[in-house]
């Protein structure tokens, strides 16, 4: 009984401590070009639906919805972070991040569909005490420091990806406003 009493109070302290401090989640809005749908966008060649929060990496959807193969150029695909600075990227897909630092090109035939997600290749780093490979967080919503998390909120970032279509390549920016929500456990 004085067992549970004390886990009880424990729990409980840290409820308030966690309520005191609270955590952020961080969402992104689709500002340019003009949504066709929410966090879509789409032409006459292709289809690019985002996943609406944003950790590490920002998630999608996209389809050839033309009628000629598409290449994405990953590896010349940029992310601009909130203080304006040019990263370039890797599309992991599913794929776990173990020395995952190149991006290569992906070829779309018409009607064809991927879900993958790009994460800025400068915010993966090795961590050789546990030697394995971790990423950063875009918006770091998990730090101590709330007032530095709350500079971000309506900041700007921005996915930069040229994509290949009939031997052109056509340049696509799209441009996201920060959303941040706090949690709080009181």
């Amino acid at each position: 009984m004085t067992r549970r009493i004390v886990l009880l109070l424990l729990f409980m302290g840290f409820l308030l401590l966690v309520g005191c401090a609270g955590m952020y989640s961080a969402s992104i809005e689709l500002v340019s070009p003009s949504p066709t749908d929410g966090l879509s966008y789409s032409d006459d060649n292709l289809k690019i639906s985002f996943y609406r929060y944003v950790t590490e990496s920002i998630e999608f959807r996209l389809e050839n919805v033309g009628d000629k193969k598409i290449t994405v150029l990953w590896d010349e695909a940029i992310f601009v972070d909130p203080q304006g600075i040019d990263m370039r990227v890797v599309a992991v897909g599913d794929e776990d991040i173990d020395g995952f630092l190149e991006s290569f090109p992906q070829e779309l035939a018409p009607d064809e569909v991927i879900e993958d997600k790009i994460i800025p290749r400068e915010n993966i780093y090795f961590r050789a005490r546990s030697e394995d490979w971790h990423v950063f967080q875009i918006v770091p919503t998990e730090t101590a420091d709330l007032s530095f998390v709350r500079n971000f909120q309506g900041e700007m970032i921005s996915l930069i990806v040229p994509v290949e279509i009939g031997g052109e390549v056509r340049e696509y920016q799209f441009d996201f406003l920060l959303n941040l929500s706090l949690f709080r456990w009181s």
